[in-house]
């Protein structure tokens, strides 16, 4: 059955507009890292509206999940600019694609937390895999996060990502993301691992 509602859950790409919604959900989801991730790389905001405008500047693309909403003129009308709610839906999550030498990388990616384990996440990351998926020639898709994040590490393995060796993750790191040698030492690489790979 396919869902033609307004308030059925639409992926899009994220707007300018979007780029406070984007900082609100990475932030509130980001408190999960609180105590868990070393206390040095922690701190609120986790990622504030101008960093996610230098992301974009930098060439990823972010993509969201939104939500409900209205049908019509009055839903555009009742939506504030920056309030992440396109056509009167809301944003429950973000993740973000960026094209980096010859490989993708998965970044930045946060769920609303009342939005959290429904599916949310799954569904954008399969959408960025099939994004993915159409590039000339193939590129490998990758993701970073915090080894200390079992909950994204075990995300993504669900996912179909394998964890890479210590010493690849290490040579990823440096070669695909500009982060300090801290978040270096503290982060996992995964790949995806497409069933017919494996």
């Amino acid at each position: 059955m396919t869902c033609v509602s307004a308030s059925c859950p639409s992926i899009r790409p994220c707007a300018d507009d979007d780029v406070g919604a984007i900082a609100a959900i990475v932030n509130d989801a980001a408190c999960a890292y609180a105590g868990v991730i070393p206390e040095d790389r922690y701190h609120q905001p986790f990622m504030p509206p101008d960093e996610v405008r230098r992301e974009i500047e930098a060439g990823v693309r972010f993509w969201g999940l939104f939500e409900g909403g209205q049908v019509g003129r009055a839903a555009a009308e009742a939506s504030p600019p920056g309030s992440g709610e396109g056509a009167g839906q809301a944003l429950a999550g973000v993740m973000g694609i960026q094209d980096v030498g010859d490989v993708t990388l998965i970044r930045h990616a946060y769920v609303r937390p009342d939005r959290q384990r429904a599916g949310v996440g799954g569904r954008l990351l399969a959408t960025l895999r099939e994004i993915a998926a159409e590039a000339e020639p193939p590129r490998p898709l990758l993701v970073g996060t915090w080894a200390a994040a079992w909950w994204a590490v075990a995300f993504y393995e669900r996912h179909g990502f394998v964890l890479v060796t210590p010493e690849e993750k290490d040579r990823l790191l440096r070669r695909y993301w500009s982060i300090p040698e801290r978040q270096v030492e503290t982060s996992v690489v995964l790949r995806f691992a497409p069933p017919d790979a494996i």
